[in-house]
């Protein structure tokens, strides 16, 4: 009986490794999505100020053409 419960200890003994090393891999790839997460808010709040400045010049060149179309109907009166 103490052999049987020699190989039964090796076995909770293993399957505790494998449960760390599974815990290790899993520290590991929540890391690596924190990074991920941490650079796409970066690229968010890039892209976002991007958008507002073309926003900004979108706005400004339609103000543009509105007057060009002024002028142009005040001249061909």
């Amino acid at each position: 009986m103490s052999s049987r419960s020699g190989a039964n200890s090796d076995e909770i003994m293993q399957y505790i490794e494998r449960l760390r090393e599974e815990r290790r891999l899993t520290d590991i790839s929540v890391q690596k999505m924190e990074r991920e997460k941490s650079e796409l808010e970066g690229k968010i709040e890039e892209f976002t100020k991007r958008k507002k400045a073309t926003d900004a010049r979108l706005q400004a060149e339609k103000e543009r053409a509105e007057r060009q179309d002024r002028g142009l109907k005040e001249v061909s009166i």
